[in-house]
């Protein structure tokens, strides 16, 4: 019962991963504000298979800046006091304060989604690097392929606004 359920979420939680490299971007008629976004994908880990992560990224042509949206679900709190991710770009390390956007306790487990800013120039480095990994609290974590293509589908779109 529990395999199911977790099947469930992770359907849910990656709904919009079906759509892979598409970009949806909508323009706001009162604002003029612009913000574009990509589908959500399961984010590799090195932990149990009983922690479900997944990683969005969203553009805001108000802001200029970009948002990493990660979501976790998992049996117990896993990031509730962290504060920073800290990441490793071809090596190269670089830090990013965690921005807690929701967490609750959901039908026996826990839901925990957090923000990253990117500026521009943090996006042209992620795009650039042949490796992308970080790790939250004790957890570390990888972008593949699909990843780096929803970010680079998403950077040139960003482009022609």
């Amino acid at each position: 019962m529990k395999k199911l359920f977790s099947m469930i979420l992770l359907m849910l939680f990656c709904s919009s991963a079906y759509s892979q490299d598409e970009i949806s971007c909508n323009t706001d008629e009162f604002t003029g504000v612009e913000t574009c976004k990509t589908g959500s994908a399961i984010l590799s880990t090195y932990k149990s298979e009983a922690l479900i992560a997944t990683i969005e990224f969203f553009f805001s042509s108000k802001t200029g800046e970009y948002v990493v949206l990660m979501s976790f679900a998992s049996d117990e709190w896993q990031y509730l006091t962290t504060k920073k991710a800290y990441f490793l770009l071809d090596g190269d390390r670089v830090n990013y304060n965690l921005i807690k956007t929701h967490s609750e306790p959901s039908s026996g487990r826990v839901i925990e989604q957090y923000a990253i800013q990117l500026t521009r120039e943090d996006v042209n480095n992620f795009v650039k690097a042949n490796k992308v990994r970080f790790k939250i609290s004790n957890d570390e974590y990888e972008f593949d392929e699909e990843i780096n293509t929803k970010l680079v589908h998403l950077k040139n779109r960003v482009e022609k606004l």
